[in-house]
């Protein structure tokens, strides 16, 4: 290599190390994994060359999500969770949600936040087990989803093997088998119950999904929350859902009778952007 050529590549003018300056400066300069996520994120949108008021309304709501979510986020993905581990209680889902939130969001990297708040939640051995078997359930499903997929040809072969590797058994049980082995003198029975029940429970009795009505006004609500908190109360939020509530009710009275129900249910807290606007300026996601 020329001595030209070696200085070009050394040189700090260069795209990739100006790249990897800005992100060693991101990380050096966040105080918790969650202004990392979302400085990032920003970092990558600050090139595009769009208008700057259309890039603050694409890149915002975007934004919002690497800030703290309220606790009703959390109890919202958990009723979603759920349905696929139902045998897995809703406190013990919440409190493994707000765990890994506060890691996210609240562990301080300069240690103000001492590791010793963070303290794990944990779960007993059956529960343990019913989350193996929920996955092990899961995994078959979408084994045979991808099965009937390439017998229809709309699945490569190629796709199929690659399925095939992933939802494996053997990924379960190998790690599994080196649990019971650092276990051997443990009882297990409690979660050979736990996973032999939650396998069996995982779906209804024709093999279908638990989803409800109520499972998918929770999901379009999980999907937008970071809009659905700038709306002014259930009334908003009810002509927000209408297609999703539209489907079990064709009364618009019902419907947001409905609407009332699971915000107080969950607690939904309604922050317009005005509102915030007057008391906290700080709060609204910007574009760094």
């Amino acid at each position: 290599m020329s001595q030209k050529s070696t200085n070009e590549t050394l040189t700090p003018t260069t795209p990739e190390i100006r790249e990897a300056t800005a992100l060693v400066r991101i990380f050096k300069t966040s105080s918790t994994f969650g202004e990392v996520f979302r400085r990032l994120y920003t970092h990558k949108f600050e090139s595009l060359d769009i208008p700057a008021d259309l890039k603050q309304r694409i890149v915002s709501p975007l934004i919002r999500r690497f800030q703290p979510w309220p606790d009703w986020v959390l109890r919202i993905f958990t009723e979603i969770l759920f349905v696929d581990f139902p045998m897995i209680p809703r406190k013990t889902i919440f409190a493994h949600l707000r765990f890994a939130h506060a890691f996210v969001f609240e562990l301080k990297f300069d240690g103000s936040m001492k590791i010793e708040a963070l303290k794990f939640p944990g779960f007993d051995l059956r529960v343990f087990g019913a989350l193996i078997g929920h996955c092990i359930a899961l995994g078959e499903s979408g084994l045979a989803m991808a099965r009937e997929l390439a017998l229809a040809g709309k699945l490569s072969p190629e796709k199929l093997a690659e399925f095939t590797k992933d939802f494996s058994t053997d990924k379960v049980f190998g790690p599994l088998g080196d649990y019971m082995k650092a276990r051997a003198d443990s009882d297990l029975l409690p979660l050979f119950e736990g996973m032999v029940d939650a396998k069996r429970k995982t779906f209804d009795r024709h093999g279908c999904s638990k989803e409800t009505t109520a499972t998918r006004i929770y999901r379009a609500i999980f999907d937008d929350w970071t809009e659905v908190e700038e709306l002014s109360g259930p009334t908003q939020l009810c002509k927000f859902l209408d297609s999703t509530l539209s489907a079990e009710s064709k009364d618009p009275d019902r419907k947001l009778e409905r609407v009332k129900k699971i915000c107080a249910r969950m607690g939904i807290i309604f922050r317009p952007k005005a509102s915030r606007d007057k008391v906290t300026p700080s709060a609204v996601p910007s574009v760094e």
